[in-house]
């Protein structure tokens, strides 16, 4: 079989997209398909397999807090990508586009004969509208224009979701019978079997973007009221991270440190000598979507303490699973006591274990390149 797969994000980047879709070229390496991947994610092109071809396109380099530009170099990406695709052999029997940016989507048009797949991480531009990043009702009228077209015209709709599966149908019904549900998928880690030991104070990691969708922000006062008893080391990057080192300056905050990011591997290493790995989004997103690093969390064996909003799909799997702890409180006073009950667990180890197995049983990318080739 043979794949082209489009993805803005790849190694070397450490964002969970690009482990999504390393994971998966290897899998289908594994079982000798050849594939063409084309990112824009800077790297060398060594590799060892002559049946991966992977080509790297260049973007012009932005503010990351300017929106526009950020659309518009999204956009400039989606042109580039199309003039390089009519130099290549377009035999290829599927396409898979990993969503966002949404415009990719739109690459599917030019195949006709091939199956056509896109992976929706997040439904945009419903995501923007609801953290005030898009406010132009002209701009978002032609945005869900462009996203009802997307979906028309590619012939599966992968959601890592199965509320974002009822969610994406009852907006638009006619696309029903193409829209599949999957768990992002994710290599399965072996981990020794080391038994859990807790540290002297409670160590929380965080590992990711930094930016709006996330908006760590919300956690630092319960954190500072719990300084004794716990710390939280952030290793990301993104649009408000020299915004928190500043808060964490001006408000004193000592037990939350921010580090660079590192690799994927060395984040792995990392995370066992934590106590739990959390997770924020903001209270203002409605979308179901789960985050990437969910899984990255769960196949290396660590409970999950998770901080969403009401329609994100883990406080029903976190908790039906007993894979760590999941609130959707905003109260300052509230999360406070949220983390003394993680603090003073003594079910961790318990749920460390409850991740990995759920990550063997769901998130295997075995099971879902099994899917993928009977498509």
């Amino acid at each position: 079989m043979k794949v082209l797969i489009i993805s803005d994000q790849y190694l070397p980047s450490t964002r969970s997209g690009s482990i999504l879709i390393h994971d998966l070229i290897n899998e289908l390496l594994i079982r000798k398909h050849k594939i063409t991947l084309i990112t824009c994610t800077q790297g060398n092109n060594r590799n060892k397999n002559k049946r991966l071809d992977v080509i790297r396109i260049k973007t012009f380099s932005y503010n990351k807090k300017n929106y526009l530009l950020k659309g518009l170099n999204q956009i400039y990406l989606f042109l580039q990508i199309i003039l390089k695709i009519s130099f290549i052999n377009k035999d290829f029997d599927k396409t898979f586009i990993y969503c966002p940016p949404l415009f990719f989507g739109l690459i599917n048009f030019f195949f006709k004969k091939q199956k056509k797949i896109i992976n929706v991480q997040d439904f945009f531009p419903q995501n923007a509208i609801n953290l005030g990043i898009i406010k132009n009702n002209i701009l978002i009228f032609i945005l869900k224009k462009i996203e009802r077209f997307i979906y028309n015209t590619n012939d599966y709709i992968l959601v890592n979701s199965n509320n974002a599966k009822n969610y994406l149908i009852k907006r638009i019904p006619s696309i029903k019978k193409k829209v599949l549900f999957n768990y992002n998928w994710t290599r399965i880690n072996r981990i020794k079997g080391k038994k859990y030991k807790k540290n002297k104070i409670f160590k929380f990691i965080f590992g990711g973007s930094i930016g709006p969708a996330q908006d760590l922000k919300k956690v630092f006062r319960a954190f500072k009221n719990l300084s004794k008893k716990c710390e939280l080391h952030i290793y990301g990057e993104g649009i408000l991270l020299k915004k928190l080192k500043k808060e964490l300056l001006t408000k004193n905050i000592e037990n939350i440190k921010i580090f660079k990011p590192v690799t994927n591997s060395l984040f792995a290493q990392k995370l066992q000598k934590y106590d739990s790995a959390l997770l924020t989004l903001n209270s203002k997103n409605k979308t179901p979507f789960i985050p990437g690093k969910f899984n990255f969390y769960c196949s290396n064996k660590k409970n999950v303490t998770a901080i969403v909003h009401k329609q994100c799909d883990l406080n029903n799997i976190i908790t039906k699973n007993n894979l760590g702890f999941v609130t959707s409180t905003q109260n300052n006073k509230q999360l406070t006591i949220f983390l003394k009950k993680i603090i003073n667990s003594k079910q961790i180890d318990k749920m460390n274990v409850n991740a990995f197995k759920f990550a063997r049983t769901n998130l295997n990318v075995k099971s879902f390149v099994n899917k993928l080739e009977k498509i």
